[in-house]
């Protein structure tokens, strides 16, 4: 008997799924009703019992077919009013509600989720027949990404409540949120090779596109370097002076790990690519060549060193469709970036969580000619008292070698300038270095 009643729920669940179609009961009461009338005309007879019965049994199938034709009459169109926004600002949404059917929709709800909001909004609205509807509404988007609007769960009701169907609607527009460029202020990152005119052993470069300026020739300078002109004027040889200038690049690699320890929140996961942006952000200030490594879990985010306006909306556009999924460990990724760089190149690491053997890692890749920084981001403490300060390092229980700046998602700000959270023996020596003479390469300067 088992068997024969699985077998003929198997054939008979299909054709009772697609009669009912996507409509649900909202109140089961009606259904009672109908049968009890239906009970006590069967038992007293009688004319009244039979015209209650067929009045329930009517507006029942009334209310079933309303409610079938409302869910396919009703179509909805989702758009936003910018396809491209910076996490955090306000976009608006614009929902349109078409109704090409003669019956009313008297109650319809409409119910969605945006990236990085915590629960769905929702909508309660009534339709006319044939006619639209449009709401509009205001709301942030908090998580970078890059998302297709929607689904829009449409729910729609009969007027007694007694049915309900739902239908879910897609955008047909794609929004890219990007991080938000996190402020960082000063220069004391640690770069291997000077950038203008710092005095130091380091042999460096003069960049012939940044004249400085313009002296008389001195034993040592090189012949190539006359000026011709002034030369003639003033009747004894000059020589163009150029800035001294980085030979090195930046690199700065983002923890992309799947582990939810590594950013314990959204805030802090936020706060990661923030703070890369705004880091590529200040060194093309600078003028210096930046390149990124971000490893995801199904694509590799890295991008090569370069320079200017453009490079900086290739590394947003690469961050905004990066996501925190990468199953490979941060030190190997590291390890493969670090030894992919020039001697006298920059590495800046940012994470949530350092760990001994990611400290010995960059101290390694430090003794090896590079320039290493740790930027780490906590979560949030709830403490209101470091809101003041909260851009300063906060210090570290060990000693490291290398910089080591640590973030809340609460920091308004990151000042380079303000002190390296720890200060061990290589970066002491690195900065005392910082105060020799430079030496240019094509000149003997000593």
């Amino acid at each position: 008997m088992l068997s024969i009643y699985r077998l003929l729920r198997r054939r008979v669940q299909p054709y009772l799924r697609r009669l009912r179609g996507n409509i649900g009961i909202r109140q089961p009461w009606p259904f009672a009703a109908a049968v009890v009338l239906y009970v006590i005309w069967r038992i007293a007879g009688g004319t009244v019992p039979l015209l209650m019965f067929r009045s329930m049994l009517f507006l029942l199938i009334g209310s079933y077919l309303w409610t079938r034709w409302m869910i396919r009459s009703v179509d909805c169109i989702y758009e936003a009013d910018r396809r491209e926004i910076t996490r955090g600002e306000d976009v608006k949404l614009t929902l349109r509600f078409e109704n090409e059917g003669f019956a009313p929709v008297p109650n319809m709800m409409a119910e969605s989720t945006l990236p990085g909001r915590e629960g769905p909004w929702r909508l309660v609205t009534a339709v006319p027949s044939l006619k639209s509807r449009v709401l509009t509404m205001r709301e942030p988007l908090q998580e970078h990404g890059h998302y297709r609007l929607g689904p829009v769960r449409i729910t729609v009701a009969d007027p007694f409540g007694w049915f309900y169907a739902t239908r879910e609607v897609y955008g047909n527009r794609f929004v890219t949120v990007y991080p938000r460029i996190f402020p960082v202020t000063g220069q004391d990152l640690p770069l291997r090779r000077p950038f203008g005119n710092l005095r130091t052993r380091i042999r460096s470069f003069a960049d012939p596109s940044n004249l400085a300026d313009i002296r008389p020739m001195v034993p040592g300078d090189n012949p190539r370097h006359i000026h011709w002109p002034t030369s003639a004027r003033m009747g004894e040889p000059y020589v163009r002076e150029f800035e001294l200038t980085a030979s090195g690049e930046v690199n700065i690699v983002l923890d992309l790990s799947a582990d939810e320890a590594i950013y314990p929140g959204r805030d802090a996961r936020e706060l990661a690519f923030d703070l890369t942006a705004g880091l590529a952000a200040t060194c093309l200030r600078t003028d210096l060549a930046v390149g990124m490594t971000a490893r995801g879990g199904h694509t590799d985010h890295s991008l090569r060193a370069a320079k200017g306006s453009r490079h900086l909306q290739t590394i947003m556009r690469s961050l905004a469709h990066a996501r925190a999924d990468c199953e490979m460990p941060l030190e190997m990724v590291l390890r493969r970036a670090g030894y992919a760089l020039s001697a006298g190149s920059t590495i800046l690491v940012v994470t949530g969580r350092s760990t001994p053997n990611l400290t010995s890692l960059l101290t390694s890749l430090m003794q090896s000619g590079l320039g290493v920084a740790l930027f780490l981001v906590h979560a949030d403490d709830g403490r209101v008292d470091r809101i003041e300060n909260a851009y300063r390092p906060t210090p570290q229980k060990q000693r490291s070698p290398f910089p080591v700046w640590t973030l809340n998602p609460g920091t308004p700000f990151l000042d380079l300038d303000a002190g390296s959270a720890t200060g061990g023996p290589l970066m002491q020596d690195h900065r005392r270095s910082a105060l020799q003479k430079p030496r240019v390469r094509g000149a003997d300067n000593d």
